[in-house]
């Protein structure tokens, strides 16, 4: 139901990505990478890296609620924010406000 990973250091954050895809809620450290895949905790849980305690209650908060629900949120994040489509979205985005006068 979950995916809990306490890295210090990522670089891309697939597993996390791929949790999404899966209807997975991701509980992970709070480091930039993974930061911006949850959009700030809102979809998953952030923790401290190193805090086992703040992990600890962070899965037993998010194993306290609906299942059917998180893995439909889990699966909708994925597709607004992290999906082939959504991520060309925004680079087309970020390069028509560089390119495009204003």
């Amino acid at each position: 139901d979950f995916l809990v990973q306490g890295s210090h250091n990522e670089g891309s954050g697939y597993a996390v990505i791929e949790a999404f895809a899966s209807g997975t809620t991701p509980i992970v450290t709070d480091i930039p990478s993974l930061r911006r895949i949850t959009r700030g905790g809102r979809a998953g849980a952030l923790f401290p890296p190193g805090d086992p305690e703040s992990m600890a209650r962070a899965v037993l908060d998010w194993a306290a609620r609906d299942r059917r629900q998180l893995r439909a949120n889990a699966r909708g994040h994925f597709d607004r924010h992290l999906s082939f489509d959504a991520v060309g979205r925004e680079l087309r985005a970020a390069y028509e406000a560089l390119v495009l006068p204003s």
